[in-house]
């Protein structure tokens, strides 16, 4: 299967650009609007959704599968890493909650955990059904209050992307039908008008599939648009569209992507491009990145909380030099848990896949000697 070794090198920026955003953010630092638009951890997270439609469009292309052994390898991809992050963000809570209460600028963080620390006391059953199915984030407040990210806030990406997993068979299927990119368009955008006027509910991220349809679509065409170029106008133009109505919405995570897309298909050969993205330690992080994403806010709730409790009086500068350390000990820990849980679930997964790969295939007939 072809490779694109840079999209690795991608995922361990948008790593650190996570880790870098939560610093800040947990700091209780207030940015000015342009220095924002690049340094909040959610715009990272923008540009993992889009370079997962790219990736899931590229692995159906080159190593097209049914749909059963696809969809097992992909919730083997992520369920054993999301039970061991819910299990120790739970264990966690309080401390977070205690921490958050203490440092600077961050009550209403504080205050939303306590919301959702009570909506799990009062539903348990449910709030773990719905994560152990993956589903949590498809469910809106009024029905489960909190569910997107009720045991660890980072959780309501894996959600979203399983969510993604799911559909993208049937979407990626539509878009290389002639003319489907501009069908799957306007469903995105009928969706995502909807889910922004409230019909879907109310979501305190937009977690569920409806409300990020588009940054897939953005990556679905991206790979698309470079399958057959000389009969690629659909696309093409889906791309177009989709890129300058998100632009026009949130810009950062759109110009992210378009300077990375537009260098990843150049067909001149741009070392620079390579020097930064295909070099070891970016591709290394790149690996660790699911782990990273879903470990590092507990760690950055107990970096927290032993330093409020031995200064609780620490201005907000202070706090993010303080909070510094966070960054390593969640990458070496996400090394360890990409280690000891998140390769074996993969390996796991491949497994159980080619049983049901190989159940399903013909099997030869047997003739009469």
């Amino acid at each position: 299967m072809k490779r694109f070794d840079q999209i690795e090198g991608l995922r361990g920026y948008l790593a650190l650009w996570v880790l870098v955003g939560h610093l800040i953010g947990y700091s209780g630092i207030t940015l000015s609007r342009p220095v924002a638009l690049f340094t909040g951890a959610t715009k990272a997270v923008d540009v993992f959704i889009i370079l997962s439609g790219f990736v899931i469009t590229h692995m159906m292309i080159e190593r097209p599968e049914p749909y059963l052994p696809y969809i097992t390898r992909r919730f083997f991809r992520l369920w054993p890493v999301l039970v061991i992050a819910c299990l120790f963000g739970w264990l966690t809570y309080d401390l977070f909650i205690d921490a958050l209460t203490k440092a600077p600028g961050t009550i209403g963080i504080a205050d939303l955990l306590k919301n959702r620390e009570a909506s799990i006391y009062a539903n348990p059953t449910v709030h773990i059904l719905a994560h152990a199915s993956m589903l949590h984030g498809a469910i809106p407040d009024k029905f489960l209050p909190g569910s997107d990210g009720s045991f660890v806030g980072t959780a309501w990406s894996t959600s979203l992307e399983w969510q993604f997993y799911l559909s993208a068979p049937a979407a990626i299927w539509l878009a290389r039908k002639p003319n489907g990119s501009i069908f799957l368009l306007l469903i995105c955008a009928t969706l995502m008008f909807a889910y922004d006027r409230g019909v879907f509910g109310h979501y305190y991220r937009y977690s569920t599939i409806v409300g990020a349809c588009g940054y897939f679509l953005i990556g679905i065409t991206s790979r698309l648009s470079i399958e057959k170029p000389e009969a690629s106008w659909a696309p093409k133009m889906a791309l177009a569209i989709s890129m300058m109505a998100l632009l026009y919405l949130n810009p950062s995570p759109i110009i992210v992507w378009g300077i990375f897309y537009t260098c990843l298909v150049s067909r001149r050969s741009l070392k620079i491009f390579d020097a930064i993205f295909s070099n070891k330690p970016a591709r290394y992080l790149g690996s660790l990145s699911y782990s990273i994403y879903l470990v590092h806010i507990i760690v950055l709730g107990l970096t927290m909380w032993i330093i409020t409790r031995f200064s609780a009086s620490l201005t907000n500068g202070q706090m993010v030099v303080a909070l510094i350390p966070f960054i390593p000990v969640s990458i070496a820990i996400s090394a360890i848990v990409n280690v000891t849980v998140e390769k074996p679930g993969m390996l796991l997964g491949r497994k159980l896949a080619q049983r049901l790969r190989e159940a399903s295939s013909p099997k030869e007939a047997i003739t009469p000697a």
